[in-house]
């Protein structure tokens, strides 16, 4: 059984509650939509502080296959656009009833009824937004770009296809900036003394706080606001009014690209309506993504949190539960013993496969297994290949490395210096003040259709994601050669540790 990693994250969100509720159940869902069962490994190697998350080695070809089909017909499509909708539309009514509670007064009872009634709806949320990953939608890419060579020349086929499969609607993430430039930053700029800034930014925060939360990042604050303000406050306002006309224009802007394409290459309508599936798929997932499922996520250890706050225990050995465990112990039925408690500070290592069902392993048990059966050593190599998000030809250019697990990440966020390639296992909104800082993007994991690629092309910043292994391989100062046509990096110069 081969495993590569896929991210890391801090091991302080690690858990078998995490785990199941966030993968175990979905991955039901999934397979029941699909008729394919996926695998999935998660490794908490305490020692080192992080959560490693894995996925199979190699594609597989079954999903492509599947996923293929599914998205071209059109019933199917359909089906899937409106339950994903439908399951957005839950999770916000989700969102006010949680809003709406006293979370200074919760209760056992009461946790036991947020849970419960979060969970059909999470479960469902991420069942179906696994149907939208890259292995679901890998033919698709493949097959509409060779059906474009037929009619490009292929020095032109990938531009072009970025190009195609581009959204033109406004992004919740365009939304919110929007709405932060014409309400707060442009009024500051033209009369400094007519704005009342805190309070602009108090609404601001309400209005789209949870567009950063997830497992790894707390919501968005007021203190994220005042340094974003702070650094838009210093630009001019014909830059200001610059990027708020281009956010409008945004839907003419690329049609008006598309038609281009269209028209100097004579492409068939019937192309065009299947290549506009996946600009459609795209812009559906990251709504799902940023108003979905990423809410539940963050929300899930704030009531483990909160439960052994009520129940005066220690918030580890919550966390270190199975989610019927957990439900046990709201009810009253269960009890942190010391076996329990011999969970603290170990390895675990969480295995779902369709032969097995789900296996966990703890201490010394989870690091062998790991070690002997499925760690796989990362080969230093001066080039490696992922996919080509945005952008056309070659940068040259400094990285600046974010890994989950340190502790200083939202800092660095912050931090981050004009001029260099942010290099990341995924992006999420967390990342967003450096990504606009950024000359470029790369990323381990994703598709065309990931916060990455699609964020890459909403700021026009050239990317390469899908590498699995740029943050295996690269460190702070590196110098990396991005080969967009070739969706190749080759480093430069490597600073040594």
């Amino acid at each position: 059984m081969k495993w590569n990693r896929y991210y890391t994250s801090p091991s302080t969100v690690a858990s078998f509650i995490f785990g199941e509720l966030c993968y175990k159940k979905p991955i039901d869902i999934t397979a029941k939509i699909t008729g394919i069962e996926n695998s999935y490994l998660s490794y908490v190697e305490r020692d080192k502080g992080v959560l490693s998350e894995h996925v199979k080695y190699s594609e597989d070809s079954s999903k492509a296959e599947l996923g293929y089909k599914y998205f071209l017909d059109f019933e199917k499509r359909n089906f899937y656009f409106e339950k994903t909708i439908e399951i957005i539309r839950k999770t916000q009514d989700y969102i006010k009833y949680v809003d709406d509670s006293d979370m200074s007064k919760l209760t056992a009872s009461k946790i036991l009824e947020m849970v419960k009634k979060a969970e059909p709806i999470y479960n469902e949320s991420m069942g179906y937004y696994f149907l939208s990953q890259p292995e679901y939608t890998a033919k698709l890419n493949k097959v509409f770009i060779l059906n474009l060579g037929t009619y490009i020349p292929k020095e032109k086929v990938q531009e072009s296809f970025i190009t195609l499969i581009e959204s033109d609607k406004i992004s919740p993430l365009e939304d919110e900036r929007l709405d932060w430039l014409e309400n707060i930053v442009l009024p500051h700029l033209e009369d400094k003394n007519g704005l009342n800034k805190d309070s602009a930014i108090e609404t601001h925060v309400e209005k789209y706080k949870y567009l950063s939360a997830s497992a790894q990042s707390k919501p968005w604050n007021k203190n994220h606001f005042d340094k974003v303000f702070k650094e838009e406050s210093k630009k001019t306002i014909e830059e200001i009014t610059k990027e708020i006309k281009d956010i409008k224009n945004k839907e003419a802007r690329i049609k008006n690209k598309k038609e281009e394409v269209i028209k100097e290459y004579d492409l068939p309508g019937n192309l065009i309506q299947n290549i506009s599936i996946l600009s459609e798929l795209g812009s559906l997932r990251l709504e799902a993504h940023l108003r979905g499922w990423q809410f539940f996520q963050y929300f899930g250890p704030v009531l483990v949190e909160k439960t052994a706050e009520i129940l005066s225990l220690e918030k580890e050995d919550v966390y270190n539960l199975k989610f019927d465990e957990f439900i046990s112990l709201i009810e009253g039925k269960l009890s942190i013993t010391d076996e329990y408690k011999s969970r603290r500070g170990g390895n675990i290592l969480v295995i779902i496969t369709p032969e097995k069902g789900e296996e966990t392993y703890f201490g010394d048990e989870a690091k062998d297994k790991y070690e002997t059966d499925i760690r796989e050593e990362i080969v230093h190599v001066s080039e490696f290949y992922g996919q080509t998000a945005n952008g056309k030809g070659k940068l040259v250019g400094e990285v600046f490395v974010f890994r989950w697990g340190a502790e200083d990440i939202e800092k660095r966020i912050y931090e981050f210096p004009e001029g260099k390639i942010l290099v990341a296992g995924q992006t999420l909104p967390l990342f967003m003040p450096a990504l606009r800082k950024a000359i470029a993007i790369v990323t381990n994991e994703g598709g065309v259709l990931c916060h990455a690629a699609i964020v890459s092309r909403e700021l026009n910043k050239p990317a390469i994601i899908g590498t699995k292994i740029a943050t295996e391989l690269l460190k702070d100062g590196d110098t990396i050669e991005m080969d967009l046509d070739n969706q190749k990096i080759t480093i430069v110069k490597s600073i040594q540790n």
